[in-house]
């Protein structure tokens, strides 16, 4: 099920079910399907030189969560969430590095 009772298109269904069951097509297709727009998202939230490797965490945690995924949602409104949230992470982390490096006066 979509939101507000849509169904997933049977496609996308058939994707996330044959991810579930650890089909490594399947896993390449949902990353070819959807990594252009992961790494556009990241990039506009982390920069150019992070972007590489937030994007590569946002798959590592799609991949470990797919079997999570209850299609209450579409599968790239899941992916973009994500992708969002490892971003923020990042940038939560980053700043908190950053604080830890100051002088302290």
């Amino acid at each position: 099920m979509g939101v507000a009772g849509e169904v997933l298109p049977l496609a996308e269904t058939s994707l996330v079910e044959s991810c579930q069951r650890g089909d490594r097509q399947a896993l390449e297709s949902l990353y070819r399907l959807h990594s252009r727009r992961v790494y556009s998202v990241v990039r506009r939230m982390v920069g150019a030189m992070d972007a590489d490797e937030v994007t590569q965490e946002t798959f590592i945690r799609i991949f470990k969560g797919i079997n999570g995924f209850r299609g209450e949602s579409g599968l790239g409104t899941w992916v973009y969430r994500l992708a969002v949230h490892v971003s923020l992470t990042f940038l939560s982390r980053r700043q908190q590095q950053l604080e830890r490096m100051r002088p302290v006066e």
